[in-house]
């Protein structure tokens, strides 16, 4: 539970919980959150809702106070039951005057925007075979990414000699956009059996 202090301003707030690698630990359900105002009794309802079995996110609209509560729950279904919950989470607050500009496509660097095709390679070389204990790393600077109203979808080979840790970070306007990557093995036959899943 934590506070958060709005000094009477209207903002917006949206929140994501990710189970993603942890939801054979936990399930997005096992979590509650409520928003609640310090000077009334009843919780803030979410404008908007999004679910799945490995997370949610939810947006909501802050006024009429001084400040509020935000609180997550976990509830014990059995005595034996853990008490731990692994899990991610996205925050972001901003005044609500500035959503209109968080989403206008306008601006110079527009123009210099890329296509999915031009932003994401088709493979990556890990190249273990050279040296095991050296971490292969591809960056890239931020940049406008362009793309139709459905989305788009991206599939970037690469292959693991031995045993070893994967993280992938994308960076991106966690307020207008939704971000989603899957680990599949090449030889699956309907290449939609997943190992690890990321939202």
């Amino acid at each position: 539970k934590m506070f958060l202090g709005t000094n009477g301003r209207k903002l917006q707030m949206k929140v994501g919980v990710i189970m993603a690698g942890y939801a054979r630990l936990s399930l997005a359900s096992s979590l509650t959150f409520t928003v609640q105002p310090t000077d009334q009794n009843k919780v803030v309802d979410p404008l908007e809702t999004w679910n799945s079995e490995e997370g949610w996110e939810r947006v909501y609209i802050l006024e009429g106070s001084s400040g509020v509560w935000i609180s997550f729950h976990h509830s014990h279904r059995e005595r034996g039951e853990s008490a731990c919950l692994h899990f991610g989470l996205e925050l972001e607050i901003h005044p609500y005057e500035d959503a209109a500009k968080m989403i206008d496509c306008g601006g110079p660097l527009v123009g210099r925007s890329l296509d999915p095709q031009e932003m994401f390679p088709d493979s990556l070389d890990v190249n273990q075979a050279e040296d095991e204990s050296k971490p292969f790393r591809l960056a890239k600077p931020l940049t406008f990414l362009k793309q139709v109203q459905r989305g788009f979808l991206k599939k970037i080979s690469f292959s693991l000699r031995i045993t070893s840790w994967v993280g992938v970070e994308v960076g991106y306007n966690f307020f207008t956009s939704h971000a989603e990557m899957d680990i599949v093995r090449a030889e699956s036959p309907s290449g939609n059996t997943a190992i690890a899943t990321s939202e």
